[in-house]
């Protein structure tokens, strides 16, 4: 039961400090704070299942050196597979505008590589090479076939950019996978079988949610440090409503204030009207100030312009 606690929660911390990345930065207190508890927490779930009476997983499994590099290989392979779905992802449904069905189905070619590599190429030659010689060229494969798909265009070209990144990393990864799962189980005594077989699949459950976590939270504070860096200047930013409404309000006022001015410029010259005569010309110089410039009486009353200026 303790080895249990330790490792769901070591496993848990870290995961929950990868994604929270992203939000709060890398540098923030309780990210380092969750990650370093993980660390700490598997730390003491190996020192612990070393002195129980019953570990969850027995010593004897993980000190084989090809058994722990067949656990590494899954557990970078399957980090490297989520990474790949999710951006694949990302570019299928918002780059190509493929419905999620669309995206399922283009996403079967991964599927028949693995079927490749895993039964005709690593079950034939299992037996007639060692395992690094499957291994690694599976890995390289995977590896380069999937930096094909950086060379995607945003102009639709599934045929010509993906597919055939996605065929071969399929047929990479199968036969590394194949390859790892023979020699984690390959020569481990049968009361350390299930020990052995958990393990591997653990390592292959951790990569996919470390994966996940952490690669998206790389890529979001990639795209966020480039979206800031190369934001367009104040300037060139088209103005906030309230912007435009306080221009149309300068204009309504320019607009009633040159109205307003040349009523009163008439009424200053004599004008008939209800103002003319001494009385308008009177009246023509309190809407001017006396010295030519426009007061707030002029204003005062029309639509939209305030009273007190």
């Amino acid at each position: 039961m303790p080895g249990a606690v330790l490792g769901s929660a070591g496993m848990l911390s870290l995961v929950y400090g990868f994604s929270e990345a992203e939000s709060r930065s890398w540098g923030d207190g309780l990210v380092l704070g969750l990650l370093a508890a993980g660390v700490v927490l598997l730390g003491v779930f190996g020192l612990w299942q070393t002195r129980a009476r019953v570990p969850l997983l027995p010593m004897s499994v993980v000190r084989d050196r090809q058994r722990v590099g067949a656990f590494l290989t899954i557990l970078f392979v399957t980090i490297g597979m989520f990474g790949v779905f999710l951006f694949l992802t990302y570019y299928m449904q918002r780059v190509l505008g493929y419905s999620p069905m669309k995206t399922g189905l283009a996403y079967l070619p991964i599927t028949v590589g693995m079927i490749t590599g895993s039964t005709q190429v690593a079950a034939r030659l299992l037996n007639r090479v060692p395992p690094r010689a499957l291994i690694v060229p599976g890995l390289l494969l995977a590896r380069g076939r999937a930096g094909d798909h950086r060379a995607g265009r945003v102009a639709p070209a599934y045929a010509s950019h993906i597919l055939p990144g996605m065929l071969m990393l399929g047929l990479g990864m199968g036969t590394a996978m194949m390859t790892s799962i023979s020699l984690a189980t390959v020569s481990v005594a049968p009361r350390d079988a299930g020990a052995a077989s958990a393990t591997f699949n653990t390592a292959q459950q951790v990569g996919g949610s470390i994966g996940t976590a952490l690669l998206n939270t790389i890529a979001a504070s990639v795209t966020t440090r480039y979206a800031t860096a190369h934001a367009a200047p104040a300037s060139t930013v088209a103005p906030s409503p309230p912007g435009r409404r306080a221009r149309l309000q300068r204009g309504h006022l320019v607009g009633d204030g040159s109205a307003a001015a040349g009523r009163a410029d008439r009424r200053g010259r004599g004008e008939r009207g209800p103002d003319a005569g001494p009385a308008g010309a009177a009246g023509s110089a309190a809407r001017t100030g006396g010295d030519g410039r426009l007061s707030q009486d002029v204003f005062r009353g029309t639509p939209g312009v305030p009273d007190e200026l």
